[in-house]
């Protein structure tokens, strides 16, 4: 068909492009990280002609210099819910049903907002999902940590639960490839994983290797 067309032409530039890339990229990388105070220097004198700037570790273009601070910005205040995340999760770490919690969305990724909820993915034991999930949100409701529509800022949403035999999410990709799902999986932090769920996790997801190959 001619989407079909359209579709693997725009995939061979991608791929094209992408090769290119690495071809340029690699002997550069490789040049800076054998001679890395050559590349701080670079780096020094690219902020003193005003090329770039630099601001709170980060460096960036002038005209994007917005970017910078919400980069900053958001590393503060991820650091900030996930100490409130542990704070919570050290409550539901007790529930006998729950065996791994991971922080998700944008706390995990780096990029919340002050408004910003902190997002949970619970892995359950099999067969006690519902129970578990009743007692999740039985108990952050208690702690008058649970998130609602009109009450979002640092409060506690498990927004995703998962069995423990049934970790794999191929199955609710809404696109292809749904590359909102895969950062979602790879840049999820596990906070309680007393039996390296975690791992599991990532590896019944391997299918995010086709788009994020060195994602782990």
């Amino acid at each position: 068909s001619k989407y079909g067309h359209a579709k693997n032409n725009l995939l061979r530039g991608f791929a094209l492009a992408a090769l290119t890339a690495i071809i340029v990229a690699l002997p550069i990388g490789w040049y800076f990280w054998r001679n890395q105070s050559d590349f701080l220097a670079v780096l020094d004198a690219g902020v003193a002609a005003g090329t770039w700037e630099y601001r709170d570790g980060y460096y960036g273009l002038p005209a994007r210099l917005s970017v910078l601070t919400k980069r900053s910005q958001g590393t503060r205040l991820a650091a900030q819910k996930l100490a409130l995340a542990r704070q919570a999760i050290r409550w539901l770490s007790w529930i006998p049903g729950v065996r791994a919690i991971f922080v998700t969305n944008t706390v995990a990724s780096g990029w919340p907002t002050p408004t910003s909820d902190i997002d949970l993915c619970v892995v359950t034991r099999h067969g006690f999902l519902w129970l578990t999930r009743f007692c999740v949100l039985a108990t952050l409701e208690f702690l008058g940590v649970r998130t609602h529509v009109d009450d979002t800022t640092d409060k506690v949403c498990p927004c995703f639960f998962l069995s423990d035999t049934s970790l794999s999410l191929e199955a609710v990709t809404v696109t292809e490839p749904d590359i909102y799902l895969t950062y979602w999986i790879l840049q999820t932090i596990p906070v309680y994983d007393p039996e390296n769920i975690h791992e599991q996790f990532l590896d019944a997801n391997k299918w995010t290797n086709m788009y994020v190959p060195n994602g782990r």
